[in-house]
């Protein structure tokens, strides 16, 4: 927080009390509707208040307004003794003046109380206290010495000491002081010769129930008391920095002899901080405050109270409802939007660039004229140099077929240089002294989906028109990946050339298996043996640009079938990652997109001789002719190079620049003459090495700060928490804690490519750790602190789960300002993804009972056999994930819950997801283990019908539950089961409902555990007789509920032995009123 000097701020808050810089909306509220806001000419905002107890917070906030004298004053607290002058509501402040301005201290004891019983604190509501920084203890006064202490209880003698000092006298003298130092010239600051001065302190004691503040004061005895007191009387004095400084108060004070005798009669100002009680018996300790969109309340320092604020882009008293309201930051666009166009939005603003201009305003130079054809030709492209003979622009600044195409994508992107009509070709640098073009292109690599053989035609690309020519360079090689194939790049022509070339091999395990080897070392991603990979160099083209990239498969009776199908590129040399792009590839197949690779190119370019002067041929000629130099290299000091079928232009020796432009090479060759410029070069060379040693140093400073930071964000994650709970468990303590290095290496710094998921809870990443596991790193968005020390006991928790058909968590990264959890990837998706694929044809019966069956037993473990029981809170066909051999991992322990084994519950905040909610945990917020029964009872049905929970409504408007526990009841059943289900399954498809319909009662009594619900599944799957016929079947059938026999009552018994009857339908249409 900003320290503001404190004079300064008086004005302000005097004046405009809530005025926070920036453009106020006119006459804001700041207090409660009907209650009087003013006194004199102070302005008083809530949670303080005047009068009834409506208009103010709660006790410790009310203020009296004395009308009985002119001006009015406001006064705080009992017996009158502090004066508010002001507030400061963002930060929490409130100017009072004391009268007496000294704290009277007792002659025999020397203790004295600063503030009057009962201000200190209230035991609901206002926390006040003295913040530090602001204000300062002042002792007058010889051989003496004050302490400034905050005690509890009432008991002043024992309290902590927040500020204290010494003032001395000497030995010699025995009359009134006659001078007193400072070590200031225009205003008093006390050395500690008969006076004193020191900063007070903020502590936690200071914010406790019951605190107060007190003086005590010790006479050191060096003289005699009367005689020191004679000298300078002593005083003390509690007031805000800056006062005393002021020579007209410190002379009255000091030297009461040489001025008139007069006290500080109109008191010592002082400022006070405060918070919000906490009571635990208030559970309205945000009811009157804005909108949580516009307002953010914290824990103040002490950890006893809380305040709150304005968020960023919003003005005004949090306190109130709408308090908050928007900033008009285009109000000041000086401040705000210097020389752009300014947009207010609500909470935020726009500053665009000024009319006749595009780009970013948010950097310097960043807004840059549109080009028009009357315009000069433009030098760059984005961050693209643009050089002669390319150009963009009007067709004087290009050499023809030069001309390229800045094009502005919008939406804030930046602009692109393009080198062909259709945008395949992005040019990221040229380069005039190799005569190079770098590019990027998505289009130029092809992957064979079939066994028909594959190309893609440069030509289609580079019709070359006008003086440019291309071909590829020397510095890009061929890259093929995929198993039994054979890549070539042909030249043009009727009869071609081969450029380049090359083939590949699997073994006969690695095409069984489906896969395509590939370097699993770090060392070795780069590299391809010719074993499902391979590289080869490109040639020289003395033909130009080659006509066609294509492959084709060496046996099409053995092709492989897998997820990566092979695919040839052209690439920069030393540019291809062998893991990395076989990640993107699969990443593209799983998404159903297709595969393009942003690849880099190195493209050779010539200028085309003029019509009627000689070919081009380096072979056959040394040098140009004098036309075809005079015509192409336009500056005095170039010379002119042959090429494969056009030309290229040099500076000569000792130059630099642009040879193609007139006056375009500059410098000269060395001589005497230019000793001295080597001298200088000399001298800049040593100024280079300091640089140089500055950016080494700067560099070990970086690595310090992110070093420091990630302790931080280590330590501020509680890690150390985490530490001591896997320090008690040795076989988990050496893989839970994570590095952020070590998850940078894994996901190639969080590239995009690897993302596998994600939500509005954050971003999930497929990742390999050092021990070559593959893992799924979840990166949320964002965590609130207070729940730092539930997620890292819940990381401790699910660490110890041990099934096989629950996702392991392999650890946590706490590294980061967000902590990461890792855990186990499965690479098949989720049931719901397998569930509801479009078609009649889903997963087997028999696929489904399985699953079923799998994902009960994970849920009867985490209930019952885990060390701690625990709820998963979330159970759902999204959260089962399915692994290669459809086995069901239960995942998403997010919004789990473990329950202590003494207890049967707990409550909490209902959460969820629609259509799978216990309408019992909705309505009670009571979560138990049957909470999981309702939600798996869903899945169940979800199973049976294919119908989604969340969006099925029947033609009465039924939800999926209520309208499938109807049929059952009926004995309709087979209106709204799967026909899949119907043709595969047995009698078993009826017993498995009757299961479903007892796990989705609404009575969380009346519902199986999953420990039932796993026997009873397992004994379908066997085809014996029920294991659970006396516990799950009984009690479907003492509920009236029979398979294949319809019923419409529901009996239950009392414990008094009384019969209540329900109708089945009229409980389940019950249980539709609460939300799914």
């Amino acid at each position: 927080m900003a320290i503001i000097a404190p004079a300064a701020l008086v004005v302000i808050v005097v004046v405009s009390p809530l005025a926070a810089g920036g453009a106020a909306p006119p006459s804001p509220a700041i207090g409660m509707p009907g209650c009087d806001t003013t006194c004199g000419n102070i302005s008083v905002p809530y949670p303080f208040g005047m009068g009834p107890a409506r208009c103010y917070h709660s006790p410790g906030f009310n203020l009296t307004c004395d009308n009985t004298i002119t001006p009015p004053r406001l006064l705080l607290g009992g017996g009158g003794i502090l004066q508010v002058e002001g507030f400061i509501l963002e930060m929490s402040m409130v100017l009072v003046r004391r009268t007496p301005g000294d704290i009277r201290v007792d002659a025999d004891d020397g203790s004295g109380s600063l503030f009057a019983a009962g201000l200190g604190n209230a035991d609901e509501g206002a926390y006040i206290m003295l913040p530090d920084v602001w204000n300062e203890l002042v002792l007058l006064g010889c051989n003496v010495r004050a302490t400034l202490l905050v005690s509890s209880g009432g008991d002043s003698g024992n309290g902590t000491v927040v500020s204290a000092c010494s003032s001395l006298c000497g030995e010699k003298g025995h009359g009134p002081l006659r001078d007193v130092p400072s070590s200031l010239e225009s205003s008093m600051l006390c050395t500690g010769e008969g006076c004193c001065q020191a900063p007070i302190v903020a502590v936690k004691a200071a914010a406790v129930s019951g605190s107060s503040y007190s003086v005590q004061i010790e006479w050191f005895g060096r003289n005699n008391r009367s005689a020191d007191e004679e000298r300078m009387p002593t005083r003390v004095f509690v007031a805000n920095k800056g006062w005393f400084e002021n020579k007209k108060v410190s002379r009255q004070l000091l030297y009461p002899k040489r001025s008139p005798a007069k006290d500080v009669a109109t008191g010592v100002p002082i400022w006070l901080s405060w918070e919000f009680g906490q009571d635990p018996s208030r559970n309205h300790r945000h009811s009157n405050i804005s909108s949580s969109s516009t307002v953010r309340c914290d824990d103040d320092l002490t950890q006893v109270g809380y305040t709150c604020y304005c968020k960023q882009g919003y003005q005004g008293n949090p306190y109130i409802p709408d308090g908050c309201q928007d900033i008009n930051e285009c109000e000041l666009p000086e401040d705000y939007c210097p020389g752009g166009v300014c947009t207010n939005t609500i909470g935020s603003f726009d500053c665009g660039c000024p009319p006749g201009t595009h780009g970013n305003n948010s950097t310097p130079g960043g807004c840059v004229p549109f080009i028009s054809e009357a315009d000069r030709c433009s030098p760059s492209c984005g961050e693209v140099h643009v050089h002669y003979p390319f150009g963009v622009g009007p067709s004087h600044c290009y050499r023809p077929g030069f001309n390229l195409t800045c094009d502005y994508p919008g939406s804030g992107k930046p602009p692109r240089l393009l080198l062909d009509s259709y945008g395949a070709f992005q040019i990221q640098e040229i380069s005039i002294q190799n005569s190079t073009l770098r590019v990027t292109s998505s289009v130029a690599t092809i992957e064979a989906e079939t066994i028909n053989p594959y190309s893609f035609h440069f030509n289609n690309y580079f019709s070359e028109g006008g003086d440019a020519l291309f071909s590829l360079s020397t510095r890009n090689e061929l890259v093929l990946s995929g198993c039994n194939v054979q890549a070539t790049l042909l030249g043009p022509g009727d009869d071609p050339t081969i450029v380049s070339g090359c083939a590949t091999f699997c073994s006969d395990s690695d095409m069984n298996a489906g896969r395509v080897p590939i370097a699993s070392h770090a060392s070795d991603k780069k590299s391809c043996y010719g074993m499902g990979c391979c590289r080869a160099p490109i040639s020289t083209s003395i033909d130009g640009m080659p006509d066609m990239l294509s492959f084709k498969f060496a046996d099409p009776n053995s092709v492989q079938n897998n997820s990566q199908p092979p695919y040839a590129l052209i690439a920069e040399e030393g540019w291809f990652d062998n893991r990395l792009i076989s990640d993107q590839q699969i990443h593209a197949h799983k998404s159903k997109l297709r595969f393009k690779p942003n690849v880099p190119i190195i493209l050779q370019w010539e200028v085309l001789h003029p019509s009627g002067l000689p070919n081009a041929n380096m072979k056959s000629l040394q040098k140009c002719p004098t036309e075809v130099a005079a015509n192409i290299c336009k500056s005095t000091n170039s010379h002119c190079k042959p090429g494969n079928r056009g030309y290229s232009c040099r500076c000569r020796e000792g130059y630099h620049g642009n040879p193609y432009a007139p006056k375009g090479c500059k410098g000269g060759p060395v001589t005497l003459k230019g000793i001295s410029v080597i001298i200088g070069v000399s001298c800049g060379m040593g100024l280079v090495i300091l640089v140089l040693a500055s950016l080494f140093v700067s560099k070990k400073l970086k690595h310090r700060r992110t070093h420091m930071l990630k302790r931080k964000f280590f330590e501020q994650n509680h890690g150390q928490l985490l530490e001591q709970l896997v320090s008690q468990r040795a076989g988990i303590a050496e893989q839970m804690i994570i590095t952020l290095e070590e998850l940078n290496k894994a996901t190639h710094n969080f590239d995009k490519d690897l993302v596998v998921g994600g939500g509005g809870h954050g971003t999930v990443y497929k990742g390999i750790l050092s021990n070559q596991h593959i893992v799924a790193i979840k990166k949320p968005k964002k965590v609130i602190p207070k729940e730092i020390d539930e997620f890292i006991n819940e990381v401790a928790i699910l660490s110890q789960i041990n099934h096989k058909n629950v996702v392991k968590l392999y650890g946590c990264c706490l590294e980061t300002e967000v902590p990461m959890l890792v855990y186990e990837f499965i690479s098949n998706g989720t049931l719901y993804d397998h569930l509801h694929v479009e078609g009649p044809i889903s997963l087997s019966w028999n696929n489904r009972l399985r699953i079923a069956t799998e994902t009960a037993k994970s849920l009867a473990y985490l209930h019952s056999t885990a060390a701690i029981p625990i709820i998963h809170r979330d159970v759902k066909s999204a959260n089962i994930l399915l692994d290669d051999t459809l086995v069901a991992k239960v995942a998403d322990f997010g919004a789990s819950r473990y329950i202590p084994m003494e207890k049967s519950g707990l409550t909490t905040r209902a959460q969820g997801t629609r259509g799978y909610w216990d309408p019992m945990y909705f309505y009670t917020g009571r979560l138990t283990e049957k909470s999981d029964v309702y939600s798996f009872g869903v899945v169940l049905v979800e199973l049976l019908t294919r119908k989604k929970p969340f969006s099925y409504l029947s033609s009465d408007d039924e939800s999926l539950i209520v309208h499938f526990v109807t049929l059952f009841l009926e004995g309709n059943l087979l209106q709204i089961l799967d026909p899949q289900v119907i043709q595969e399954g047995g009698k078993e498809v009826q017993e498995v409902a009757a299961i479903a319909t007892s796990c989705v009662k609404l009575s969380g009594e009346g519902r199986p555990t999953m420990r039932q619900v796993e026997l009873t599944l397992e004994g379908l799957r066997a085809s014996e007789e029920h294991v659970l016929d006396k516990v799950v079947a009984k009690k479907v059938y003492n509920n009236n509920i029979k398979v294949g026999v319809q019923s419409n009552t529901l009996v239950r018994k009392g414990n008094e032995g009384s019969t209540r009857r329900y109708s089945m339908e009229e409980e389940f249409i019950l249980s539709a009123s609460y939300p799914w």
